[in-house]
C-alpha cells in the first residue's frame, strides 16, 4: 500500500472488560486538496450497556467542529449543557471540555482548521466561542443540507466522501480569492495555529495592530498571543506522544517546543488540557476518556486498523 493510495488511515485503539465493553476510534486523513482546511475526521465508537456512562475529555482548541451523533449523545459536564440534536456545531474552546455520554456511542467528527470556517463562509466564529449548539443555529441551509446528507450516508467512508465533495469547490474558491495567503498543509500540530496567525496578518496588511487583533478574533475566536501559546502546547504534546523513552524528558520537550522552562510548559499544558504533563502522560495510555489524545496525537503508538483508500489525489 503506497502513501498515495493510503489516504484513509484509520487507526483504532480498543479497550474491553468483563462486561463486554469495547471502545474504538478511527481517523481519516483528508483529501490533498483540503489539507489546509480539514484538521481531521475522527470517528468514535463505544459499545456499552444502555445504562452505562462514559466520558470524553477534549483539550482547548481554536478549531471548529461538526459532530454527527449516529448513536448516543453528549452532555457538557461543566454546565450540564445537553444539545438535543443529532448534528452539533462546536465553536473554538479556550479551555478543556469534558462531556458525558450514556450508553452506546457512534460519533462522527469533522474538525476544521482554526480560520477555515471564516474563509469558507465569512461567519465570525467569536460568537460561537466556548459554545456548542445545533448546526441549524450556526450555519446556513447549504451546510445543513450537506450535514443531513452525511447523517444518512451508509458508512463512515461515504460520510468522508460527501463532506469532501461539499468542501472542495468552496475551499478552492476561498483560496483563489486570497492567493497571497499561505495555504500549505500543516506538518506539525502547532502549524495549524501559526498558519492562522500568518493568514490573518496578510489579510490585515496595512492595518493597525488593534485591527489585526480584532480580525484574528473574528477569524478564530482567539488572540494571536493565545494562538501562539496553543501552538507551543500542541507541539509539546506531539513531542511527548512520539517519545520512545520510559520517562519523558519534559525539560527537553519544553526547550524544543519554545518554552522558557519546564514550569512554563507545565502551566500552559494544564491550561489547555486540564492536566499536568505527568498526569497526562500516565493517564492517556490507560484511561479511555482520554481517547482523543490517542486519536489526535497518535499517543501510545499506531493502532491495528489501516484501511485502503481510493481517489486520494483526484
Amino acid at each position: 500500500m503506497t502513501p498515495e493510495t493510503d489516504r484513509t488511515i484509520a487507526t483504532s485503539m480498543r479497550r474491553q472488560n468483563a462486561r463486554g465493553n469495547a471502545a474504538s476510534w478511527r481517523r481519516f486523513v483528508p483529501h490533498a486538496a483540503l489539507e489546509a482546511c480539514i484538521r481531521g475526521i475522527v470517528v468514535r465508537c463505544v459499545k456499552v450497556p444502555a445504562d452505562s456512562e462514559h466520558l470524553s475529555r477534549f483539550p482547548a482548541t481554536a478549531s471548529c467542529s461538526l459532530s454527527w451523533f449516529l448513536e448516543g449523545s453528549a452532555v457538557r459536564v461543566s454546565d450540564e449543557q445537553s444539545v438535543h440534536a443529532r448534528i452539533v456545531f462546536r465553536g473554538p474552546q479556550t479551555r478543556p471540555v469534558v462531556v458525558r455520554h450514556r450508553g452506546p456511542l457512534h460519533m462522527f467528527i469533522l474538525l476544521l482548521a482554526a480560520d477555515a470556517l471564516w474563509w469558507l463562509t465569512g461567519v465570525s466564529v467569536i460568537r460561537h466561542l466556548n459554545r456548542i449548539g445545533p448546526l441549524a443555529a450556526a450555519l446556513d441551509d447549504s451546510w445543513q443540507a450537506m450535514a443531513l446528507d452525511v447523517l444518512h450516508a451508509p458508512t463512515d467512508e461515504d460520510r468522508v466522501k460527501r463532506i469532501e465533495m461539499f468542501l472542495k469547490p468552496r475551499w478552492r474558491a476561498a483560496r483563489s480569492s486570497h492567493q497571497a495567503a499561505p495555504w500549505g498543509p500543516a506538518r506539525r500540530h502547532g502549524e495549524w495555529s501559526r498558519g492562522a496567525v500568518s493568514r490573518a496578518r496578510i489579510f490585515s496588511e496595512g492595518r493597525s495592530r488593534r485591527q489585526l487583533e480584532r480580525q484574528m478574533r473574528t477569524m478564530t475566536g482567539w488572540s494571536a498571543r493565545a494562538l501562539k501559546g496553543l501552538a507551543r502546547a500542541e507541539d509539546a504534546l506531539l513531542l511527548a506522544a512520539h517519545s520512545r523513552q520510559p520517562r519523558v524528558n519534559w525539560a527537553g520537550i519544553a526547550a524544543e517546543a519554545g518554552y522558557a522552562d519546564q514550569s512554563h510548559l507545565c502551566r500552559e499544558l494544564r491550561r489547555y488540557t486540564g492536566f499536568s504533563p505527568q498526569q497526562l502522560w500516565r493517564g492517556v495510555k490507560k484511561e479511555e476518556d482520554l481517547w482523543v489524545y490517542k486519536a489526535w496525537f497518535d499517543w501510545s503508538g499506531a493502532g491495528d486498523d489501516i484501511l485502503p483508500s481510493t481517489d486520494a489525489h483526484d
